[in-house]
Protein backbone atom coordinates (compact mmCIF):
# COMPACT_ATOMS: atom_id res chain seq x y z
CA UNK A 1 0.00 0.00 0.00
CA UNK A 2 0.84 3.36 -0.57
CA UNK A 3 1.15 5.88 1.25
CA UNK A 4 -1.77 8.09 0.31
CA UNK A 5 -3.57 4.56 0.76
CA UNK A 6 -2.58 4.80 4.45
CA UNK A 7 -3.68 8.32 4.18
CA UNK A 8 -7.41 7.40 3.07
CA UNK A 9 -7.57 4.79 5.47
CA UNK A 10 -6.65 7.02 8.35
CA UNK A 11 -8.82 9.69 7.36
CA UNK A 12 -11.83 7.31 6.90
CA UNK A 13 -11.64 5.59 10.05
CA UNK A 14 -10.79 9.76 12.25
CA UNK A 15 -14.19 10.37 9.98
CA UNK A 16 -16.03 7.31 11.01
CA UNK A 17 -14.63 7.99 15.02
CA UNK A 18 -16.04 11.65 14.84
CA UNK A 19 -19.57 10.54 13.71
CA UNK A 20 -19.69 7.63 16.04
CA UNK A 21 -18.75 10.66 18.64
CA UNK A 22 -21.25 12.85 17.72
CA UNK A 23 -24.03 10.49 17.44
CA UNK A 24 -23.24 9.95 20.98
CA UNK A 25 -22.68 13.55 22.51
CA UNK A 26 -26.59 14.23 20.23
CA UNK A 27 -28.03 11.15 22.17
CA UNK A 28 -26.89 12.54 25.17
CA UNK A 29 -27.72 15.97 24.98
CA UNK A 30 -31.43 14.98 23.49
CA UNK A 31 -31.31 13.12 26.91
CA UNK A 32 -30.51 16.09 28.80
CA UNK A 33 -33.13 18.61 26.60
CA UNK A 34 -35.34 15.60 27.82
CA UNK A 35 -34.48 15.76 31.16
CA UNK A 36 -35.06 20.09 31.45
CA UNK A 37 -37.96 19.34 29.89
CA UNK A 38 -39.21 17.03 32.14
CA UNK A 39 -38.27 19.25 34.89
CA UNK A 40 -39.92 23.08 33.96
CA UNK A 41 -42.93 20.64 33.27
CA UNK A 42 -43.18 19.22 36.54
CA UNK A 43 -42.70 22.96 38.25
CA UNK A 44 -45.38 24.05 36.05
CA UNK A 45 -48.14 21.20 36.45
CA UNK A 46 -47.00 21.35 40.24
CA UNK A 47 -47.90 25.43 40.54
CA UNK A 48 -51.70 24.11 39.50
CA UNK A 49 -51.90 21.48 42.66
CA UNK A 50 -54.00 23.89 44.62
CA UNK A 51 -56.37 23.52 41.39
CA UNK A 52 -56.29 19.55 41.37
CA UNK A 53 -56.80 19.38 45.08
CA UNK A 54 -60.59 21.74 44.50
CA UNK A 55 -61.10 19.44 42.17
CA UNK A 56 -60.37 16.45 44.25
CA UNK A 57 -62.44 18.06 47.10
CA UNK A 58 -65.30 18.10 44.71
CA UNK A 59 -65.48 14.31 44.46
CA UNK A 60 -64.69 13.94 47.88
CA UNK A 61 -68.01 15.67 48.17
CA UNK A 62 -69.81 14.39 45.02
CA UNK A 63 -71.15 17.16 44.06
CA UNK A 64 -72.75 17.78 41.16
CA UNK A 65 -71.14 19.91 38.12
CA UNK A 66 -74.90 22.43 38.20
CA UNK A 67 -73.58 22.94 42.02
CA UNK A 68 -70.02 23.94 41.00
CA UNK A 69 -69.01 26.86 42.49
CA UNK A 70 -67.33 29.52 40.67
CA UNK A 71 -63.73 28.86 41.88
CA UNK A 72 -64.24 25.41 41.55
CA UNK A 73 -64.79 26.52 37.56
CA UNK A 74 -61.62 27.82 37.70
CA UNK A 75 -59.97 25.27 39.20
CA UNK A 76 -61.41 23.04 36.48
CA UNK A 77 -60.42 25.09 33.72
CA UNK A 78 -57.17 26.06 34.91
CA UNK A 79 -56.01 22.22 35.31
CA UNK A 80 -57.61 20.98 32.36
CA UNK A 81 -55.78 23.60 29.86
CA UNK A 82 -52.75 22.57 31.50
CA UNK A 83 -53.57 19.11 30.91
CA UNK A 84 -54.40 19.60 27.61
CA UNK A 85 -51.09 21.03 27.07
CA UNK A 86 -49.54 17.91 28.05
CA UNK A 87 -51.93 15.91 26.29
CA UNK A 88 -50.15 17.60 22.85
CA UNK A 89 -46.81 17.55 24.19
CA UNK A 90 -47.15 13.58 24.59
CA UNK A 91 -48.81 12.87 21.35
CA UNK A 92 -46.06 15.24 19.78
CA UNK A 93 -43.70 12.89 21.16
CA UNK A 94 -41.99 15.92 23.08
CA UNK A 95 -42.41 14.28 26.59
CA UNK A 96 -41.06 10.80 27.36
CA UNK A 97 -44.72 8.56 27.61
CA UNK A 98 -43.47 6.66 30.55
CA UNK A 99 -42.67 10.05 32.57
CA UNK A 100 -46.27 11.35 31.75
CA UNK A 101 -47.38 7.94 32.89
CA UNK A 102 -45.91 7.94 36.20
CA UNK A 103 -45.92 11.42 37.42
CA UNK A 104 -49.03 12.33 35.94
CA UNK A 105 -51.30 9.51 34.46
CA UNK A 106 -53.32 9.11 37.65
CA UNK A 107 -53.93 12.49 38.11
CA UNK A 108 -54.99 12.93 35.00
CA UNK A 109 -57.60 10.57 34.70
CA UNK A 110 -58.81 11.66 37.86
CA UNK A 111 -59.53 15.06 36.68
CA UNK A 112 -60.76 14.05 33.88
CA UNK A 113 -63.55 12.39 35.33
CA UNK A 114 -64.30 14.90 38.04
CA UNK A 115 -64.30 17.71 34.96
CA UNK A 116 -66.45 15.35 32.41
CA UNK A 117 -69.38 17.21 33.07
CA UNK A 118 -67.85 20.46 33.05
CA UNK A 119 -66.03 19.56 30.07
CA UNK A 120 -69.23 18.81 28.28
CA UNK A 121 -70.63 22.07 29.13
CA UNK A 122 -67.38 24.23 28.14
CA UNK A 123 -68.25 22.49 24.77
CA UNK A 124 -71.39 23.28 24.30
CA UNK A 125 -70.09 27.19 23.99
CA UNK A 126 -66.66 26.52 22.81
CA UNK A 127 -66.65 23.81 20.24
CA UNK A 128 -65.69 19.87 20.33
CA UNK A 129 -62.23 20.80 19.98
CA UNK A 130 -62.14 22.29 23.16
CA UNK A 131 -60.07 20.23 25.34
CA UNK A 132 -59.28 17.53 22.94
CA UNK A 133 -55.78 16.69 23.45
CA UNK A 134 -56.67 16.36 27.12
CA UNK A 135 -59.39 14.01 26.18
CA UNK A 136 -56.96 11.72 24.27
CA UNK A 137 -54.67 11.59 27.45
CA UNK A 138 -57.41 10.42 29.46
CA UNK A 139 -58.03 7.94 26.88
CA UNK A 140 -54.37 6.41 26.77
CA UNK A 141 -53.53 6.28 29.99
CA UNK A 142 -56.91 4.89 31.40
CA UNK A 143 -55.30 1.36 32.33
CA UNK A 144 -52.24 3.15 33.57
CA UNK A 145 -53.47 3.59 37.08
CA UNK A 146 -54.37 -0.34 37.49
CA UNK A 147 -51.20 -1.59 35.86
CA UNK A 148 -49.15 0.82 38.39
CA UNK A 149 -46.66 -1.91 40.52
CA UNK A 150 -48.12 -0.59 43.42
CA UNK A 151 -51.81 -1.71 42.68
CA UNK A 152 -50.79 -4.72 40.28
CA UNK A 153 -48.42 -6.03 42.82
CA UNK A 154 -45.63 -6.91 40.56
CA UNK A 155 -41.80 -5.01 41.17
CA UNK A 156 -42.19 -3.29 37.44
CA UNK A 157 -44.18 -1.52 35.52
CA UNK A 158 -45.29 -3.32 32.22
CA UNK A 159 -43.46 -1.94 29.15
CA UNK A 160 -45.35 -1.37 25.73
CA UNK A 161 -44.26 0.33 22.50
CA UNK A 162 -45.43 3.59 21.81
CA UNK A 163 -48.53 3.50 19.61
CA UNK A 164 -50.04 0.83 21.73
CA UNK A 165 -52.63 1.06 23.71
CA UNK A 166 -52.99 1.35 26.99
CA UNK A 167 -49.61 2.61 27.75
CA UNK A 168 -48.47 0.87 30.86
CA UNK A 169 -44.74 2.00 31.37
Amino acid sequence: MSVSDYVSITALVVSVLALGISLLRNRWMSKQLKLSSAISVVDWLEAARPDRLKLYKVREEKKPFNQWSEDEKTAANNITRKLDILGLLDSLGYLDQRFVDRFYAIPAKEVFEICRDWLNDERTRRGEQHLWEFQQLAQRIEAVKDNHPALAKTEHWQILERGNAPNTR
